[in-house]
């Protein structure tokens, strides 16, 4: 297959994979365990779930948006890298929300970062490949990842079950934190002749 034709284009396809599996992983996580969440830290009923969910998507609207002004200034290292090391941070704030209005703030902010850079991956895959490539790289970096992080959503179960909600936000940290290293690994985000 033309995306993994030599070692490089072999890691950075694979390198990509993995930067999918953990946006699409940490959203889905994040979404359909927001109302247990929500039950653990401040003993709603998930029925009144709906008003959170609704600002997490205004805030991962948002997100997007500013992240595509930030990739086409600033290119792709320092939009996803400013974009994962926050989210990595942004998901403690959940251990603060005490009150319905602090926890709206929070899922803006949470969803802001989270999935900011969901906007990007489209346009970095395109950038990365040649144009022989560029719908097989968007199609196996997309659906091997999506199918990947998929499995996030049991995981977190697992730790809501078993640990304390403080471990769950460790396991989106260390997501979003590996994400980061894999990032900054890819050696063609490096280049100067790749324009984003």
């Amino acid at each position: 297959m033309s995306v993994f034709k030599t070692p490089g284009l072999a890691y950075q396809t694979v390198a990509l994979i993995l930067m999918m599996m953990v946006q699409t992983g940490c959203y889905f996580g994040l979404m359909n365990w927001l109302p247990k969440i929500m039950q653990m830290q401040m003993h709603l009923k998930p029925a009144n779930s709906n008003l959170f969910m609704i600002m997490t998507i205004i805030g991962m609207s948002l997100g997007m948006f500013i992240f595509g002004y930030a990739l086409d200034h600033f290119g792709p290292r320092a939009a996803f890298g400013s974009f994962l090391f926050m989210a990595s941070l942004s998901v403690y704030l959940l251990l603060f929300a005490k009150t319905t209005m602090a926890l709206v703030l929070i899922m803006m902010v949470v969803g802001f970062f989270s999935n900011g850079m969901y906007a990007g991956y489209g346009i970095v895959v395109s950038r990365l490949y040649p144009t022989y490539a560029r719908v097989t790289a968007n199609s196996v970096v997309s659906s091997v990842g999506k199918m990947l992080g998929g499995f996030f959503t049991p995981i977190i179960g697992f730790l809501m079950d078993q640990y304390t909600l403080g471990h769950v936000m460790m396991f989106f940290t260390i997501a979003y934190l590996f994400s980061l290293i894999i990032m900054l690994s890819i050696p063609a985000l490096r280049r100067s002749d790749v324009k984003f």
